[in-house]
């Protein structure tokens, strides 16, 4: 399984600009199977406007500290992300790398023991890559530095069990799993994809709770932990482009046995673009060369009444946000340097749900330089 990917859908050719480098260690010891290893080190400056009473209009930090181990004996295998990381997210407050591992998903985000059944066939246990959207965790891993407004609707990692098949044309994965990580095993979650052409594939994935859970906690949101979330995705290539829409609709039933006194719903789309120059710098051909401007934009809508007191999953009841971010990326083997600039622009949001140190401001603007290595 590849851990760059939260679903089935998802490539390396359309989600990400980046590409990990040949591996720090790849070695087969024998009786103790195969080992294999990669990492990422990143850092980042951001400069952003209105930042909230928590942040500052500057901020430097490391992005990704992390390594990526995999070990393989016959049919059963075992993967293990481990580090630290600073998660960032379109018109969220920045939690700093060692606040946001430590109150997140702690250094070992993701760990999971695979068994291959066949070629076609794994079952996966552990801390997984949740279901849902189209997006990834981590800077390295996505086509943007910052995550997008719909990713933040749907939960990172999980603990549970997922049974994946894939037969190239055709892939699913269905997924027990405990939502957004709140230690009850109350989620279901199913993932279809299907490649019509080389440059063509569609996919639908529903992932939501099947009972009521009042449980919550910093990864845990009451309305998002009892939600259902489902997306429509397409991806297409065209030349040097990529394109890469997709849909996604959330759903909160009302139940005030858990505190949720009314339903609550969001819609969004969004658009995921990437221009690739054909860059081949000292004649190698490998993939490790590469300059690209990835561009993403999306809108989401919450249902409610504007500045009533019912529950919201967005800035308030009845509030929208539409965003833009463009992050021209270059990759010279290891090495690799991003600059994004993202805007989000609110709509309808309630008091104190805004930006700016009176959380009144309507946008927020941020400037971003990433530079990193990729082992």
């Amino acid at each position: 399984m590849n851990i760059a990917y939260a679903n089935t859908f998802n490539n390396e050719d359309n989600s990400t600009s980046l590409t990990l480098n040949n591996p720090i260690f790849d070695k087969d010891l024998g009786v103790f199977g195969e080992w294999r290893g990669n990492g990422v080190l990143s850092g980042f400056g951001m400069a952003q406007s209105n930042p909230v009473q928590t942040n500052r209009a500057d901020v430097a930090d490391l992005s990704n500290a992390m390594i990526v181990v995999e070990q393989k004996k016959g049919s059963i295998g075992f993967l293990a992300q481990i580090g630290y990381y600073d998660i960032l997210d379109i018109g969220q407050p920045d939690q700093r790398i060692q606040k946001q591992t430590i109150n997140s998903f702690g250094v070992v985000p993701q760990a999971q023991i695979n068994y291959s059944i066949d070629k076609n066939l794994t079952v996966s246990y552990g801390k997984l890559s949740a279901l849902g959207g189209y997006e990834s965790s981590f800077t390295y891993q996505n086509l943007n530095i910052v995550r997008g407004v719909l990713w933040s609707q749907t939960s990172s990692f999980s603990e549970g069990v997922q049974i994946n098949y894939d037969n190239e044309a055709f892939s699913a994965s269905i997924a027990l799993t405990d939502g957004f990580y709140s230690n009850k095993f109350n989620w279901l979650g199913a993932d279809l994809s299907y490649k019509l052409s080389e440059m063509q594939k569609i996919g639908v994935v529903w992932t939501g709770a099947i009972s009521a859970n009042s449980y919550v906690s910093n990864n845990t949101p009451l309305l998002k932990n009892n939600s259902q979330i489902f997306n429509l995705l397409y991806s297409q290539s065209v030349g040097q482009w990529s394109f890469s829409p997709y849909l996604q609709y959330t759903f909160v039933p009302a139940n005030s046995s858990i505190g949720i006194s009314q339903s609550a719903e969001t819609y969004g789309a969004a658009l995921l673009a990437n221009y690739k120059f054909p860059v081949d710098l000292d004649g190698s051909g490998t993939n490790y060369q590469k300059a690209s401007i990835p561009f993403r934009v999306e809108y989401i809508q919450s249902t409610g009444i504007p500045r009533s007191n019912a529950p919201t999953l967005l800035y308030g009841p009845g509030s929208s946000a539409l965003t833009l971010t463009l992050s021209p990326t270059i990759q010279y083997k290891k090495y690799f340097a991003r600059v994004e600039v993202s805007m989000i622009r609110l709509y309808d949001f309630s008091p104190q749900l805004g930006f700016g140190n009176n959380s009144q401001n309507a946008s927020q603007y941020r400037g971003i330089l990433e530079l990193g290595i990729l082992y």
